[in-house]
């Protein structure tokens, strides 16, 4: 009789062994990309959720890596929605998600109130990255593009001597100062505006016309944080309200 509990336990041990070392698989392929992704403000506690959530895989504890992959992933989300897309960032969280997902199956808790909560969240998450999305379908209107470098060194800062205004069209924040830029110098004499990342630099001129701006536009894979709207002057780096239009000098609407 002993020895069918003890086989029965061995079995049970391996069986959570196993799944755990598959389930911890997924988080691990989270981690290396938020590793080989362009490091963020969010990237290292994203990498630490990761380990964590290893951690409980391994240890069987299939419920706390499911709440850890499903808060990780639908934080990203939202972050992103607010400030700006990022496809690496994507993709890390939604493999966050798939990973929360399979872990709340391995969890078989006993509970649906947890299990449909987690759940809910993974659903807002998915909501706003469906939202956040953005539209490549956008006809260029630009006929010689220029692209410069993701960060902004004191070299290229020699060949755009302006002060640079990160922005990108899924920016809710972009707007209001956008447009407190182009009021005070709607051809862009003493300001850069920057459409990031590249691929949406079509619809960012666009925005930007249709406000009034008359000057170049340029574009960049990303602002030197990564994130936006983002103002550089130099090797000084403004963000949200540290940027207005005083930022930029007297010669503004001039």
């Amino acid at each position: 009789m002993l020895n069918h509990r003890q086989a029965y336990k061995n079995m049970a041990a391996k069986n959570i062994h196993n799944e755990g070392i598959i389930n911890a698989l997924i988080f691990i392929f989270a981690v290396i990309v938020l590793v080989l992704k362009t490091s963020g403000v969010l990237t290292v506690p994203g990498i630490i959720a990761g380990l964590l959530a290893i951690y409980f895989c391994l240890t069987g504890r299939y419920f706390y890596a499911a709440l850890i992959g499903v808060s990780t992933s639908t934080g990203s989300f939202i972050a992103q929605y607010i400030t700006v897309y990022c496809s690496g960032c994507t993709l890390a969280a939604a493999i966050f998600g798939v990973a929360g997902l399979v872990s709340l199956m391995l969890s078989g808790t006993d509970k649906p109130v947890y299990s449909l909560s987690v759940i809910a969240v993974m659903v807002i998450g998915v909501m706003f990255m469906i939202n956040n999305l953005p539209q490549y379908h956008q006809t260029p209107v630009i006929a010689q593009p220029v692209a410069i470098e993701r960060q902004t060194t004191k070299a290229e800062n020699q060949k755009i001597k302006k002060p640079i205004l990160y922005i990108t069209p899924d920016c809710k924040s972009c707007k209001e100062v956008v447009k407190q830029f182009i009021a005070a110098d709607p051809k862009g004499d003493n300001w850069q505006p920057v459409v990031i990342p590249a691929i949406l630099l079509a619809r960012g001129e666009s925005l930007l016309r249709s406000d009034g701006y008359k000057g170049e536009v340029l574009s960049a894979p990303e602002s030197p944080t990564g994130f936006v709207p983002l103002l550089q002057i130099g090797e000084k780096i403004y963000r949200g309200k540290e940027i207005n239009i005083s930022k930029i000098g007297k010669g503004a609407g001039q």
